[in-house]
């Protein structure tokens, strides 16, 4: 084991992403869903600071993740609830010997490197220390710990109001140290895509590669009308 580090991708490719988009159709959803993974695992595989897996539940998707991030650990996840797959991926990632874990939802792709870099200061700094990053809609974007917690992601919807404060709730308030991360938009609205957008031209006009994501937005480019932001 090279490093004490694991970098999890969780795939959300599959569950409903940009659900309040009537822009979007349910293929279009889906492909946005898969783009963001891809784009999710490639960045992880750059990280210098972890060792990258990701969870995906789509037997289908390996042999691309294989081509395209080949150096990302493939945790494959029955078919089941999302609590139950993030809490079988932080189960597995450890018993790679990763001591300190950080699973990002895929839908959140372009969280900024400096939060990772973050997550993994304090779980290396603090023996109790649980990193949280909340969306705006009271969901959760990221999990960091030292330590399995199986029973707090029972039922867990990381997307929806049985994110953030099912986590919350559950975490032994005398074990922890619940570290919050800067919140991020979820990515449910046709706001939130325009959001998502503007980080990728953004991210990508600073030289980030945003290949697949980029591309699903210029093939739908009569959708957007973006206003770049900094990312």
């Amino acid at each position: 084991m090279a490093t004490i580090n694991g970098l999890i991708i969780f795939d959300v490719s599959g569950d409903t992403i940009a659900g309040e988009d009537a822009r979007l159709t349910p293929s279009d959803r889906n492909a946005l869903g898969r783009a963001l993974l891809l784009d999710a695992c490639i960045r992880a595989s750059a990280t210098p600071l972890a060792g990258a897996c990701v969870c995906v539940s789509d037997p289908s998707l390996e042999a691309e993740l294989a081509s395209t991030a080949p150096r990302v650990r493939v945790l494959r996840a029955a078919d089941s609830p999302a609590g139950e797959r993030i809490a079988a991926a932080l189960d597995e990632a450890f018993d790679f010997g990763f001591r300190h874990l950080l699973l990002l939802l895929s839908s959140a792709a372009t969280v900024p490197p400096r939060s990772i870099e973050a997550a993994f200061a304090l779980l290396d700094t603090f023996e109790d220390a649980v990193i949280i990053g909340p969306t705006e809609r009271d969901g959760v974007y990221a999990i960091g710990t030292r330590r399995p917690h199986p029973d707090v992601f029972d039922g867990l919807d990381p997307a929806g109001m049985l994110g953030y404060d099912t986590v919350i709730g559950r975490l032994p308030a005398t074990e922890c140290t619940v570290y919050p991360l800067a919140p991020r938009p979820g990515l449910v609205t046709a706001d939130d895509v325009d959001v998502l957008h503007a980080e990728v031209l953004s991210l990508s006009a600073q030289g980030a590669a945003f290949l697949h994501t980029g591309r699903w937005f210029e093939e739908r480019a009569a959708l957007f009308t973006p206003e770049p932001r900094e990312a």
